[in-house]
């Protein structure tokens, strides 16, 4: 999108169509045509505020009976909210069809298959884990949405590999001024996943059996975790981390790996109210950021034996510490691991750079004049 906002000022405010109708028109994401809204200065409606253009009883009777078009489309012809053309169907005394059948005829033509979670406890802890750097909402009684953003090509495939056997994932490229360029990745599954969703998830870890939490340790480093080799004084410094706001889950954590004999340590990163910095983006947390970590070498070394990673860059981190764990002086690892880190760094760097080009290329075809 290159010319003046007239026309796309006129679609959005004067026609009142709404965004994803416009975004139909050009061939183009929602996201873009958001994007360019706010770079052109075009105020977006108040969510749920009903279209000025007016329907009758009869109109909306034809489309939701007639011509069986859902809520979502009905909400997509008027401008409003999904929610608003629901109850404008009621309020206008409009039966509603049954919402079994609807399902049914929604699972009938959709354009993926979807599948249903196969109820191996292992993958459903490992799942809960990942899950707690994902985004998951319940989106319908039928539908449970996962998305991830970031730029990390390992998450990326990670998702993908753990997700697309049960339903179809997809990715975008996305940009932002706190996190530049990244990609944002999605998919639908069906209700056997709601387990999945954060007021659903169970936090007690204790009736968990060994093989059971060590995959959900896996899922939690995939995702929210770090395999750390640093420098100690003149030596090397080994650690697992999990960080996570939630207190619960971290003493649950420390109190089941004490009972299978190892050492953690529990303390809180960061307090709430404090802020950090990567680069010229300041992070303010609204809730304190809780750590468990293990830094004995053996024990780290046999906790990563057990967990079987899963996400390809923690999984070479893994890999060299193992590997070195007969070295003790910092100078005998420093310029391979150096050369690690910047392959992993680099890998991300192509990742965002991809993705600006990509959206480039979106951009450059939704062009209006």
């Amino acid at each position: 999108m290159r010319a003046g906002g007239a026309l796309l000022e006129d679609l959005y405010l004067k026609q009142n169509l709404s965004i994803g109708r416009i975004a139909e028109l050009f061939g183009s994401s929602r996201s873009t045509v958001i994007y360019w809204m706010e770079k052109l200065g075009i105020r977006r409606r108040r969510a749920g505020r009903h279209s000025r253009i007016g329907v009758t009883k009869e109109e909306l009777h034809d489309m939701y009976w007639r011509k069986n078009f859902s809520t979502s489309q009905i909400s997509e012809i008027l401008g409003i909210h999904r929610v608003s053309a629901f109850r404008l169907l009621r309020k206008n005394g409009i039966q509603l069809r049954d919402q079994k059948v609807v399902a049914s005829e929604i699972a009938r033509n959709r354009a993926y298959v979807r599948s249903s979670f196969t109820g191996d406890r292992l993958q459903k802890q490992y799942l809960l884990g990942l899950s707690e750097d994902l985004s998951v909402e319940e989106r319908s009684k039928w539908t449970v949405a996962v998305s991830l953003s970031t730029a990390n090509p390992a998450m990326l495939k990670l998702f993908k590999i753990c997700l697309q056997k049960y339903g179809h994932v997809a990715k975008y490229p996305a940009f932002d001024a706190k996190n530049g360029y990244y990609w944002r990745t999605y998919v639908y599954l069906d209700r056997s996943f709601e387990f999945m969703v954060e007021s659903k998830r169970g936090y007690s870890l204790e009736s968990l059996s060994n093989s059971e939490f060590y995959s959900r340790l896996a899922g939690l480093i995939d995702a929210e975790g770090s395999v750390l080799i640093v420098k100690n004084h003149k030596h090397i410094g080994r650690s697992v981390v999990i960080a996570n706001e939630r207190i619960g889950l971290i003493d649950g954590i420390c109190k089941k790996l004490i009972k299978l004999g190892y050492h953690p340590n529990k303390y809180a990163y960061k307090r709430k109210g404090e802020a950090s910095f990567v680069g010229n983006s300041k992070t303010s947390y609204r809730r304190t950021l809780w750590v468990a970590s293990l830094n004995r070498k053996k024990e780290v070394a046999t906790l990563l034996e057990k967990v079987q990673l899963r996400n390809e860059h923690k999984i070479l981190k893994a890999r060299f510490l193992s590997e070195s764990l007969g070295l003790i002086r910092w100078d005998s690892i420093r310029t391979k691991l150096g050369c690690l880190k910047s392959r992993l760094v680099s890998e991300t760097s192509r990742s965002r750079e991809i993705a600006r080009v990509e959206l480039l290329k979106r951009n450059s075809s939704t062009e209006y004049t």
